[in-house]
């Protein structure tokens, strides 16, 4: 099975999520990891460094979420993440604290739609992690933490051709996949 991603037309854009028997259109999705780590622990401390690659070959672009000029297309491509993952974690009687962070780059490659990869709509370059945990007693306890990533890319339109009308509507001229990253 894999999981597309539908969009309605109407004026609230909502999307449908639903999973589809792999076919001769729909490939089986196929994937390969490697990961590499090491692990410190001492008195409660706990200090985590993992490099990690994954490939998945059939990865549908529908099943991305897009929301441009190929959000209705139903293509099979690759798609490549590699990175580095810090994970830091106390523990003690009373409270959890730990803080990670994530250094990747995670690509898209669609051969009918360009010969170059490009970065794919969950490529937050940086990432970081940080919570706490309490523990009044075996049974209540409280819990907060926040994560901040790095901008994700978008496809922007291209300026001062925005629209064409094709018939009696309009059609928007997107870029390139990806090109522009948010501030």
């Amino acid at each position: 099975t894999d999981q597309v991603i539908d969009y309605l037309d109407d004026f609230l854009g909502v999307e449908t999520r639903r999973w589809i028997m792999s076919d001769k259109n729909i490939p089986l999705l196929k994937s390969s990891q490697f990961s590499i780590g090491s692990t410190y622990k001492i008195q409660g401390l706990l200090i985590d460094v993992s490099l990690f690659h994954k490939k998945v070959k059939g990865a549908l672009i529908s099943g991305q979420g897009f929301q441009n000029q190929i959000q209705d297309k139903r293509i099979a491509g690759t798609q490549n993440s590699l990175g580095v993952e810090f994970l830091l974690n106390k523990q003690t009687k009373k409270f959890d604290f730990w803080l990670s962070y994530t250094l990747s780059k995670n690509e898209l490659l669609f051969k009918q739609i360009s010969d170059n990869p490009f970065p794919s709509n969950n490529d937050f370059r940086n990432s970081a992690t940080i919570g706490f945990n309490y523990h009044f007693n075996k049974r209540i306890n409280t819990s907060i933490s926040g994560i901040i990533k790095s901008a994700g890319p978008f496809t922007n339109i291209i300026k001062g051709q925005e629209t064409t009308k094709n018939g009696n509507t309009f059609v928007v001229n997107y870029d390139l996949l990806n090109n522009e990253r948010l501030k």
